[in-house]
């Protein structure tokens, strides 16, 4: 979902006004509701798989008993 210009809708890519887009809970442009539901969906996704990875990696009583 990456935004290559200003007026462009983060998930289909389709070029819009930016007075006519919708602005979704993720911070993104989109164009219609059914592109910002599909969207935040996948933003979420993308951020559930991110923390999965980088949470773990910061446990603090490990590090502070090999310290």
């Amino acid at each position: 979902m990456a935004q290559r210009v200003e007026n462009e809708c983060a998930y289909c890519g389709e070029e819009l006004e930016l007075e006519t887009g919708i602005i979704g809970q993720d911070w993104k442009l989109y164009c219609s509701t059914d592109c910002s539901d599909s969207g935040e969906r996948l933003s979420r996704r993308e951020m559930e798989q991110l923390m999965r990875v980088a949470i773990p990696s910061r446990h603090y009583v490990s590090l502070d008993q090999s310290a």
